[in-house]
């Protein structure tokens, strides 16, 4: 269905609710907004298309600003998507993908979770710009060429994703969300 379809589809509800809130009859309402009764009564029951003329009136009487009567129901914003961890078995990390590449294909957000003293290595992304790396349990140290850094929960990194690099488990392992953003 196409958003002018949905927006027909919605608007004898939305018409009729906003009349009903009110407490107005298919009368009362014709009476203010100068738009018949019948008029009113077909648009309502979805057997007739209003002229944006004819919309400006109802929702004038019904004091409704008319985008709230054509705006998109608050669910046909929402999307909603299932994520799955997946657990490698070799060294026991486990990764869930918060943000598949369907949503948006530039960003990738992952949490992982990491058992004591292992190690993860990722290989160089050519088309990832960064990554934030956000330690959220334990701590990781995060080896990038010949630079090592030591992150403790709450410290958040920012690093080139264009380069391989390895993150390392603390003593009592971690748990930590990457964000990548592609160019």
């Amino acid at each position: 269905m196409n958003d002018v379809e949905q927006m027909l589809d919605r608007l004898p509800r939305r018409l009729r609710a906003a009349r009903r809130d009110l407490g107005l009859s298919l009368e009362a309402v014709a009476k203010v907004s100068g738009v018949s009764r019948s008029m009113v009564s077909q648009i309502e029951r979805g057997t007739s298309s209003p002229t944006l003329t004819t919309l400006w009136h109802l929702t004038r009487a019904l004091d409704m600003p008319l985008p709230d009567l054509l705006a998109p129901e608050t669910s046909d914003l929402v999307e909603v998507f299932t994520v799955s961890p997946q657990v490698d078995d070799t060294n026991g990390v486990a990764r869930t993908n918060l943000a598949p590449g369907a949503i948006d294909p530039s960003v990738q957000v992952c949490d992982m979770t990491l058992p004591k003293k292992a190690t993860l290595t990722c290989p160089a992304t050519p088309n990832t710009s960064f990554e934030w790396l956000v330690v959220r349990k334990g701590a990781v140290t995060l080896e990038i060429g010949n630079v090592s850094r030591s992150l403790s929960v709450g410290e958040i990194a920012k690093y080139p994703a264009d380069r391989p690099r390895t993150l390392v488990a603390g003593k009592t392992g971690t748990t930590f969300t990457v964000t990548s953003i592609s160019r």
